[in-house]
């Protein structure tokens, strides 16, 4: 084994808290309402329409003959095949990562454990990492110290495993027993010793052995089980997590950008509306403005030739009149003049009330972005120090495994027990 002085770790970054705002805002109270928060998505997503409804089994064994669903299993009923092959009976253990249920199938008759894992595969990253239990807890099934998996299944992106039903937990036992004798305690260590050192001679590590997990059947046999934290000495889990930080980071980063494009494509269509309502305004104002000015180059034309009718009448009564005709067409024309330069004011003051409109909305966008950005920028930091946690605590778990004061896998041995 390696010693700690020959091994080199990656430095981790640090992450500061300073200049990392980006904000823009005033500092003077705004009376703007506040953004809503982005509901962000999901920070994994996977296409489900590539996923099977039906049950499928699961197996890394060799032979898959022995490994196959339960004959009165009906793939065309809406019924799960949990539901069609089990009578649900009771939970009896709840983790992280699943729940257990007490069942009795309806094949055999027989009592099983049932594990159901409670989140769905997010990914086949996700997926593949889940069905490596299947895979650990397979190499140890047929153990006398390793609880038993019969088979195991999945069925709308859930895990589900098949076990050997035992009594109860270690620490149900001891709370039930209260005083448990010396010899049966020496009995329960060596059992568990020997299960241990199953794992350790295929060079891997049970990350999560606790009460809950070492289960005494009905003979007082103590066995070992969930083989969902299993660590192989022989994969490096450094690249893994970095790899997991690098697509959760890149989700937040696809978001981010997705939300400056969202704003901006925004924008883009306000302008080109905006654009698009002022070119048919013109255009309408234009036609206007052509055919008063046909009309009033007609009324010009007969005002002019009105005066050249003047000028050949002598009669003071007839003279007047048409005077008084001239003046009434004079006045229409200089109404219609008014009408026109009334309606030209009106469209350029609506032009600047949207004008300012426009530019109220594009400052609380840009506000609205901040905000937005600022939000983005404190789940990219919780991201980065969650994962930094994971990668500290999987550096500090690989220097714990290679200390060379660390008991090596022969020490384990029935004979030393």
């Amino acid at each position: 084994m390696p010693s700690e002085g020959n091994s080199s770790y990656l430095p981790l970054p640090e992450i500061s808290d300073a200049n990392l705002s980006h904000s823009f805002k005033s500092q003077k109270p705004s009376s703007k309402k506040k953004c809503p928060v982005l509901c962000r998505k999901g920070i994994y997503h996977v296409n489900r329409s590539n996923l099977s409804n039906t049950a499928s089994a699961i197996s890394f064994r060799d032979s898959l003959d022995n490994v196959q669903l339960a004959s009165i299993y009906q793939p065309d009923k809406k019924e799960s095949y949990f539901d069609q092959c089990f009578e649900n009976i009771s939970k009896i253990g709840e983790g992280s990562f699943g729940e257990v249920f007490k069942v009795r199938s309806r094949e055999d008759g027989l009592l099983y454990a049932v594990k159901k894992s409670k989140q769905f595969f997010r990914s086949e990253s996700y997926r593949e990492e889940r069905l490596m239990e299947v895979k650990r807890h397979e190499e140890f099934s047929g153990h006398e110290h390793c609880v038993t998996l019969y088979m195991a299944w999945e069925e709308k992106d859930r895990l589900y495993i098949q076990m050997e039903l035992c009594q109860s937990s270690l620490e149900t036992y001891v709370i039930q027993q209260k005083q448990i004798p010396e010899s049966q305690t020496w009995s329960f260590l060596l059992d568990l010793l020997l299960a241990l050192k199953a794992l350790h001679d295929r060079n891997l590590i049970h990350l999560d052995i606790k009460l809950d997990n070492i289960l005494i059947t009905e003979d007082g046999v103590c066995k070992l089980g969930d083989f969902g934290l299993v660590f192989d000495l022989s994969r490096k889990q450094f690249p893994i997590r970095i790899d997991e930080s690098n697509k959760v980071l890149g989700e937040l980063l696809r978001d981010g950008t997705e939300l400056v494009t969202n704003i901006r494509i925004a924008n883009d269509k306000r302008e080109i509306d905006r654009r698009a309502d002022e070119a048919q305004l013109r255009e309408e104002l234009l036609e206007k403005l052509n055919a008063e000015s046909e009309a009033a180059a007609e009324k010009f034309q007969d005002i002019s030739v009105k005066w050249s009718e003047l000028e050949a009448v002598k009669d003071p009564f007839n003279m007047h009149e048409g005077l008084q005709e001239q003046k009434e067409r004079i006045q229409e024309l200089t109404r219609q003049k008014d009408d026109i330069i009334k309606e030209c004011w009106k469209e350029l003051t609506k032009a600047d009330e949207r004008y300012y409109q426009d530019q109220e909305k594009q400052a609380s966008d840009i506000v609205c972005l901040v905000e937005r950005v600022d939000h983005h920028i404190e789940a990219m930091k919780s991201a980065y120090r969650k994962h930094l946690d994971l990668l500290q605590q999987t550096i500090d778990n690989e220097r714990a495994i290679q200390l060379p004061h660390s008991f090596s896998s022969g020490a384990f041995s029935a004979d030393t027990v």
